[in-house]
């Protein structure tokens, strides 16, 4: 886990923190007989030690993740697939 960004994205495409960005790494695997739709930003949840929680920023997941890799990505059985996942915390 990497805190403390304040924009993800480059000088044209980006998102900018109202607070900073928390970015964390997922690799999920499809351990089940048939393919499955992963949208990371909608599914991770981050949760800080006074138990308020976090959804993840899509628009800087986007940005955040180049090669679209988290985004709506089909994960066919045995397969896995890694993405950055985005928070926008105080």
């Amino acid at each position: 886990m990497k805190c403390g960004i304040s924009q993800v994205g480059d000088s044209f495409l980006n998102q900018k923190a109202q607070g900073s960005f928390c970015r964390i790494t997922i690799t999920v695997k499809n351990v089940t007989k048939s393919a499955h739709l992963l949208h990371a930003d909608g599914t991770v949840t981050a949760q800080d030690s006074a138990g308020r929680e976090y959804d993840a920023d899509g628009e800087a997941g986007i940005y955040g993740n180049r090669d679209g890799r988290g985004f709506l990505d089909e994960i066919n059985p045995g397969n896995s697939v890694s993405a950055n996942v985005f928070f926008d915390v105080p």
